[in-house]
């Protein structure tokens, strides 16, 4: 989709007056910017970002109308975790604007390269994987500080429920039925997901688990590390797998002595 003046591309009166003030407090007018809609990959929320005329990018709008419950609950969750995770000094954007009911957000922007565009740019990416599990280490541990698990939109642990219904059924439905076609698949996997299910849901849950902690949510601008999309956080145990094993190119290109090294780096030797 091509970028827009912000007065075509926000229906929003809200919205438009909340960027008008933020626009001139940085000495923008609303006339001289442009919204360019980002790829959002399998969320239905809308993301643009805010180009000055300069070209460079000032900000991150993004709308979840609260049409629903779970849509409210989302736009909450996202909220409170969010602030809680920048109160602890994690790597997660600034809220510089919010308005529930409407639901939007105006947020900093950390830039448009994803984790998945560095390693596919690379051949050596093990050194920017030990950056962000040293990234992820600091998420679960000072995430967990404090958290009210009150902020979650889904469940407050990641227990039995949420592995079935977001995770393995998600799977079955969305990517083999609904990607490839495969709608006869799914029922000899049953008793693989079952197992994976029951054992896990077993674990401790006293760390804080992003839940999507992807190559497609792990942004980075020179050395710095950021996170997005943290609304389904909660309680779980010690979680790498999304890093490790749930990304596209981390499937592709991360063999399985990266992984053992950086699980051995994960579990204190080494890192």
């Amino acid at each position: 989709m091509p970028s827009k003046p912000i007065s075509e591309a926000l229906p929003d009166p809200t919205l438009k007056q909340a960027l008008t003030r933020f626009l001139e407090k940085r000495e923008h007018h609303k006339r001289d910017v442009m919204m360019e809609p980002i790829p959002a990959d399998g969320s239905t929320r809308h993301f643009s970002r805010l180009i000055s005329a300069a070209g460079d990018a000032l900000a991150v709008v993004m709308v979840n109308p609260p049409s629903t419950p779970m849509a409210e609950r989302e736009n909450l969750a996202y909220l409170n975790i969010g602030r809680h995770l920048s109160e602890k000094g994690l790597c997660v954007p600034e809220i510089y604007g919010y308005h529930l009911e409407s639901g939007w957000f105006i947020m900093e922007d950390l830039g448009n390269r994803h984790l998945q565009d560095v390693v596919l740019s690379q051949t050596d990416f093990l050194p920017i994987y030990r950056d962000v599990l040293e990234q992820l280490v600091r998420l679960q541990i000072r995430g967990a500080e404090d958290f009210d698990s009150s902020w979650c939109c889904q469940t407050e642990v990641y227990d039995l429920t949420v592995m079935r219904r977001y995770e393995s059924d998600y799977f079955r439905d969305a990517f083999l039925r609904g990607y490839l076609g495969l709608n006869d698949t799914g029922s000899e996997l049953e008793s693989a997901f079952v197992h994976l299910a029951e054992n896990a849901s077993k674990a401790d849950c006293r760390f804080f688990l992003h839940r999507d902690f992807q190559s497609r949510n792990i942004l980075i601008s020179g050395k710095k590390i950021g996170l997005v999309d943290w609304q389904g956080g909660g309680w779980a145990p010690w979680p790498m797998t999304w890093l490790l094993f749930s990304s596209t190119p981390t499937r592709v290109f991360l063999n399985s002595s990266g992984r053992a090294c950086l699980i051995r780096m994960s579990n204190g030797s080494g890192m």
